[in-house]
């Protein structure tokens, strides 16, 4: 995991990037100044760490590219380099934007096309990589891996906020892009490629590359897909890390890593008052099991800082695991761990919520809910702060009718996963040098999961049936079917007290009293 940082037609001082990005990339720090273009990247080296093909800013037939990121099938890509960020130059210029739909991982990448008078900014399917953007003049445009940084790269530039993104958090507790809580300054999306003009930094076209692709849906497809994501997410030239929960999700995960002959270092997180120790007491035995090193962090129930929003996290995202998280990020780093796996994305894309019974439940024999009972859903199961802000439904009807989703319903999890899981573990795990990598967010995988009906993934009495049966007969039942223990997490989590406390934090990070917006 890498940071970057660049603009087009402004000025930005070496002096304060620097120092801004090297807890993202500690490895190195290079520059780059052409067609009136700056490019800074600060490197955590990972795949090709001693190899020079590996250094950024690359150019290839003046194209320059920095990349932060990291792409899980370079070497399925013709063409590629000793780096997997070489893959990103290969398929750009073979097929312009498009290309980007070929790369697997995680990336944002800026390309300075200077044959065609473009600058390219993209971002990876799920949005894993943060990209963000503003424009401080009409015709000049910066961008950042991390939003609080544009405060600092522009000499103290404060941001208002955006009454209507403010609306939408409120609503559901985060923010669907280009929109960010802040008015003026915007998040590349989700699979998405921008070109922008050098002559001005207007958007000139937008490329939509996270197409889903049609496949047939079956529970052996399905086991290949999860077994070649996490293959693809092993590639380091670190021993990886595994954070494991005692679940199924990080269980089969651990199962596919050992399978292909490696045993990582193992992270358990116990809860204050016992909440899981039964799944302490599982993870211990599955580490064991499968012969691999286990450590456990004792987590204790903590308050949100102010210190926390304005060095290391964006926004102001918590539905509970949010600090939790940060305690095993800044374990690993404390034994100089760089690399780690987990199960984030397994819940949305297997249906193991809550609120996938509560729809299924609400279907029963239909195929979809009326605008009446959609937006009652919406309410009661993803409107997490209570309520129904109208723009926030609108927004959330108008992606369901794409054509890219199967199962309209799917949207529900494809937002949450890319608009808010992705962003909460880039903060706690990118922004101390630690590559985080989720297999369940590869794409091939997604899109595949994608094709299944939700009752076909889940049901009423056995949550993610379907990732069940894909590897059954191959891990021991005992431990696919052990019961999942629901977490109190202290008083944290999806309620209206927890998250005014964390929006209040925030805005006393943002040090602008006067647009605080009272939930």
């Amino acid at each position: 995991m890498c940071g970057i940082v660049g603009s087009l037609g402004f000025a930005l001082s070496e002096e304060v990037a620097k120092p801004l990005m090297r807890q993202r990339g500690p490895d190195e720090f290079t520059s780059f100044q052409s067609d009136g273009v700056t490019f800074f990247h600060s490197r955590l080296k990972i795949i090709g760490k001693d190899s020079a093909d590996a250094r950024q800013p690359m150019t290839v037939n003046q194209k320059t590219l920095v990349c932060n990121g990291f792409i899980s099938n370079f070497l399925e890509i013709e063409g590629h380099a000793t780096s997997d960020c070489a893959a990103v130059l290969s398929v750009y210029e073979k097929y312009g934007c498009q290309g980007f739909g070929k790369l697997r991982g995680q990336f944002a990448v800026a390309i300075l096309d200077a044959l065609r008078g473009r600058l390219i900014l993209a971002r990876d399917h799920t949005g894993i990589c943060p990209l963000y953007y503003h424009r401080p003049s009409v015709q000049s445009l910066v961008f950042a891996s991390q939003a609080h940084w544009f405060s600092e790269l522009l000499n103290g530039r404060k941001f208002p906020l955006d009454p209507e993104a403010v609306e939408q958090w409120r609503s559901f507790g985060y923010v669907i892009s280009p929109k960010t809580l802040y008015r003026d300054v915007f998040a590349v999306r989700p699979g998405t490629a921008l070109e922008l003009s050098l002559a001005d930094g207007e958007i000139v076209d937008r490329h939509v590359f996270a197409s889903f692709q049609s496949a047939d849906a079956s529970a052996s497809k399905l086991r290949d897909k999860i077994d070649q994501a996490v293959g693809r997410n092993l590639q380091s030239d670190f021993p990886p890390w595994l954070l494991l929960s005692g679940g199924v999700d990080s269980l089969i995960l651990l199962h596919c890593a050992v399978d292909r002959g490696i045993r990582p270092q193992t992270l358990t997180l116990a809860y204050p008052d016992n909440q899981n120790a039964s799944e302490v007491a599982r993870a211990r035995e599955l580490a064991d099991y499968y012969g691999c090193p286990w450590h456990v962090v004792p987590y204790q129930i903590g308050e949100p800082r102010p210190r926390l929003f304005s060095h290391r996290v964006d926004w102001p995202m918590d539905f509970g695991s949010l600090l939790p998280k940060l305690a095993m990020a800044n374990y690993i780093r404390e034994l100089d761990g760089k690399v780690v796996l987990g199960g984030s994305g397994a819940d949305e894309i297997f249906g193991g919520y809550g609120r996938h019974r509560k729809r299924l439940e609400l279907l029963h024999d239909k195929k979809e809910l009326s605008h009446d009972e959609e937006r009652a859903y919406f309410r009661d199961a993803i409107g997490k702060l209570g309520g129904c802000d109208e723009e926030a439904f609108r927004v959330f009807r108008e992606e369901k009718a794409s054509p890219r989703f199967n199962d309209p319903a799917f949207v529900y999890d494809w937002l949450e996963i890319s608009e808010h899981h992705v962003l909460r573990l880039d903060s706690c795990f990118s922004n101390i040098g630690i590559e985080y990598r989720p297999p369940y967010h590869d794409f091939d995988l997604v899109s595949l999961a994608s094709r299944f009906p939700l009752a076909e993934k889940t049901s009423m009495q056995n949550p993610k049936k379907i990732l069940k049966e894909a590897f059954s007969g191959e891990v021991a039942e005992r431990f696919l079917q052990a019961p999942k223990q629901h977490l109190r997490f202290g008083g944290m989590g999806p309620n209206p007290e927890w998250q005014s406390k964390v929006w209040d934090t925030w805005i006393l990070s943002q040090r602008k009293e006067r647009n605080r917006c009272p939930l």
